[in-house]
Order: C-alpha cells, then structure tokens, then sequence
C-alpha cells in the first residue's frame, strides 16, 4: 500500500521537526556522566586499543564503533551527539512503518509523533549513550521479525540475523529483543520441543538461516570476542572456613557479559512505587513525560481491550516482558531504559485514535502534534530538569542528578582556581577540562564545588571556612554551590 502524498508531507514535517529539536543547542552542556565513560572507551579505541578496553566494559563494541566514528567530527562533544541524534530521528521514521504495517496509517502518524517529541527519547537522542541506538535497533528488528513471519523468505531471515545481530552488539540489553523473538517463535511453533520417545529441538529452516547471519555478522564486528583475558576471581562463600582465589582466562564475551549481570544487579531505591514488580520503572514515564502522551496511552490500553486487533495481542506482549525482563535484571532506577520501548508506548497511544469518529481524527491528530511540539519546546534543551506535576504527587525521585546538568557552568567558574574539592563523581567530569585540577581528597583548596551527591568532606570543608558561595540553577532547581575561599 502506497503512502499518499498528504501523508508523506505530514511524516516528512514529524522527521524534520524531530531532527531539529534533537539538533538545537546540542553543545547546551559539557559531557555528563555516562558521556564521560563512553568518551574514554573512544579515546582508547583511537589509540588501537581494541582487546582490553575497559571503560564501560560491560558493552559490546558497536556503539563504541559508532560513537568513535562520529568523535572525529569537532568539536567532539557535538560530533558524539550527533551519532544519537541520527539513530533518534531514524528511531521516528522506523516506528512509523512498523505502527503503518500493525495499524495503518493514521496510527502510524500518530505513533510517530509520540515518539518524536517523546521527552524521554529526545534526551537520550542528544546524549552520548546507547539508549538511542537501541530504540532504533529494537523498532527495526521487530519490523524485520513480523515481516518474516508474514513470508519467511531468505531475504527476510537475512535483514532479521542482521538487525538482531546489530541491536545484540551495540548493548547486551537488547537481549530483551531477542528473549521476546524467541518466546514468540515458540508461540508461533517456528521452535518446538519433543520430549518422547527422544528428546528433540526443532527450528525453522529458514528461523535458522536468521541465526547463522546473527552468528556471522556477530563475529564479523566483534572478531575479538573470544580473546581471552587474564581474570583473577576470588571467591569468599558464606560460612565458608576459606577463600579460595582462581586465575583465570575467559573470553572477553563471557566476561562482559557476566559483568553486566553481576555488578548491575545491585538497584536501591526509597520509592515505593518505583519498588513494585515489573511496573516500577514505568512511573518514570508517568513524571517525566507530557500529560498528553500519558492521557493518550492510557486511552490506547482501553482502545486495545475495546476494538482488539490480530497485532494487538504482540504488541502489548512486546511491551510487557520488556518490563519483565528489565525488572528481572533488577537495573539501577533510570528513565533511559525507556528509551528503548518509548517507541512502542508510543504505538499503544496512537491506538486510541481508532476510539475516535473518523471525520474528527484528523483534528486529533493536528491537536496532539502542536501540544507535543510545544512540550517538547518548553522543555529543552535541559530534558534531564524536566518533570511533570505528577512528580511531587507520586513522589519519584530524580535520576541521576540530571546527568551533569550545570557542568559546563561549574567548568566556566572554576576556571582560575588553582584546586578544587569535591565529590569524586564531579571530579571525574571536571578532569576531562581541567586535569589534576579537582579531587575529593585536596586538604587546602581554594574553591570547593558542592553538587547533588552528598560528601562529608565537602559539608564539613564548608561549614569551617569563610568562602563566597555562586549558586548555579536551571529551571529553578538548584544544581550546584561554587565556593571559592
């Protein structure tokens, strides 16, 4: 089905806005946190360092690839963000397809717009993290999954192997992705197991060609993913009389892998709402994002429930053991895993255009787009700051102290001092402008910077000298105290 010209013009206005608000401003603030880290493993793949690199180790390399390509552009704080800028604004145009291809297309343009002007995936669209990438990767794989199950040619098991493959290297999260194919593959019998008279498995001719392209062009960008690396494990078992020490080479793969699911696994928080099974993490979307967006995916569950389409059933299976798994993994309380599945929110909210009568959809439509506009307007650039008036109501903590909001004001402050004391996580910001400068444990500083993240140190420096306080605020929130003594 071809797409008319008035539809064309519509999807190609979302893109263009979409692309332009995840452009402007994008060097508004220095590197934050997460920024920081990818930067370093950037720096060492410059330096041909490809097999012990082990900033954010828990990653596979693609993002890092990408990421390093896009760092030759200067100055590179923007050259980075670009790379999460094209893979958000190609994250917009996916979804349209595979909503177009679910639901048809008003559904389609309005879950293209959610997305869009989503506040969530606008921040990590202008962020150097993998959150963008993966949203992009898990629309298309998807798209790719149900074109396969519609006609399993070569073809369509190729661009699957490859797009599964592709989303798997950039970030071992979307193994999610993948958990849910094959669930859905074991639905759909494309899997099958007989137990009697001999235990067999069964797999798809064509569902296997899709894993041996997985298997190649995993590989093929990760060759070095069975290199062994030296790892010294010391194991201490409750009530054990002894500790027993093991060296040991394991694959770089095996290792990071297991990274990732012993060190993460470790999530705290005081929220009780934010505590509850599966559901948690999505109060972050209730606070952070435009009330419209919030109305909307509420009426498109209601939607679902009342029309019930054949895709209906996938789509909120899809959205489900995300939260399932993401609550299984047990992660540290962030809204940027919801970047990943905003995309699919989104699709769920557009849903509820089929609730209204057709000759005022367009109207709907039109309304949602200005007021998603708008939000998205007024929010930026500092996304990281913005929270609806739900926040206080459900009292859901803020993530990660704004992710460095305010630095490059800290940066541009401290700029004559001679030392600084502060908290190790600022320190580690500060260095990449002024090395050697800042630290948590300098006696005598002439300037102290006091962030979010409480230091004893920090408190008790303060109370017992005489210093000038500069207050730095955005969007009336108080983000750091610069004492200069």
């Amino acid at each position: 089905m071809k797409i008319s010209s008035k539809q064309k013009f519509i999807l190609i206005l979302i893109v263009i806005l979409s692309l332009f608000i995840r452009l402007y401003n994008l060097n508004s603030e220095s590197f934050g946190y997460g920024e920081i880290e990818t930067y370093q493993a950037v720096n060492e793949y410059l330096k041909g360092n490809f097999l012990k690199n082990f900033y954010i180790f828990d990653n596979p390399p693609l993002g890092k690839y990408i990421f390093t390509a896009f760092s030759l552009i200067n100055p590179v704080e923007i050259g980075m963000r670009l790379a999460s800028v094209v893979f958000g604004f190609l994250a917009v145009v996916a979804v349209y397809f595979l909503a177009r291809k679910f639901y048809g297309d008003k559904t389609a343009l309005l879950a293209a717009i959610f997305t869009a002007f989503s506040i969530i995936h606008i921040q990590f669209s202008r962020y150097v993290q993998f959150e963008a990438m993966l949203s992009f990767f898990y629309v298309i794989t998807f798209y790719f999954f149900f074109e396969f199950l519609e006609k399993r040619t070569n073809k369509n098991a190729v661009l699957l192997g490859i797009s599964s493959a592709l989303g798997f290297l950039v970030k071992f999260a979307f193994i999610y992705a993948i958990l849910t194919i094959i669930i859905l593959c074991i639905v759909k019998k494309l899997i099958w197991i007989k137990r009697k008279p001999t235990f067999s498995l069964f797999i798809d001719n064509k569902l296997l060609k899709a894993l041996i392209v997985f298997i190649v062009v995993f590989f093929l960008i990760w060759p070095n993913s069975l290199y062994p690396i030296n790892t010294k494990i010391t194991i201490n078992a409750e009530g054990a009389f002894e500790t027993h020490k093991i060296d040991i080479n394991i694959p770089t793969l095996l290792l990071a892998f297991g990274y990732r699911f012993t060190q993460v696994n470790e999530a705290v928080t005081n929220s009780i709402l934010l505590s509850i099974p599966v559901i948690g993490h999505f109060f972050f979307f209730l606070v952070k994002e435009s009330f419209i967006f919030i109305i909307f995916f509420f009426l498109g569950i209601y939607a679902i429930f009342r029309k019930k389409e054949k895709n209906d059933l996938y789509l909120l299976l899809i959205v489900a053991l995300f939260f399932i798994f993401l609550w299984i993994q047990n992660v540290r309380y962030t809204y940027r895993y919801l970047t990943i599945i905003i995309p699919f929110l989104a699709i769920i909210s557009a849903r509820a255009i089929s609730i209204f009568k057709k000759n005022i959809q367009w109207i709907v439509i039109a309304v949602i787009f200005i007021i998603m506009l708008i939000y998205a307007l007024v929010a930026g650039p500092s996304y990281a700051l913005y929270y609806n008036e739900l926040q206080p109501i459900l009292n859901i903590p803020e993530s990660e102290g704004g992710f460095g909001v305010g630095i490059k004001d800290v940066v541009s402050s401290i700029a004559n001092c001679s030392s600084v004391l502060t908290d190790g996580a600022y320190a580690f910001l500060i260095e990449y402008h002024y090395p050697g400068l800042a630290s948590d444990n300098i006696t005598n500083p002439d300037c102290v910077v006091k962030g979010r993240v409480e230091n004893k140190k920090v408190d008790e420096f303060i109370s017992k000298n005489n210093c000038k306080k500069e207050i730095i605020e955005k969007n009336n929130k108080i983000l750091f105290e610069i004492y200069k003594c």
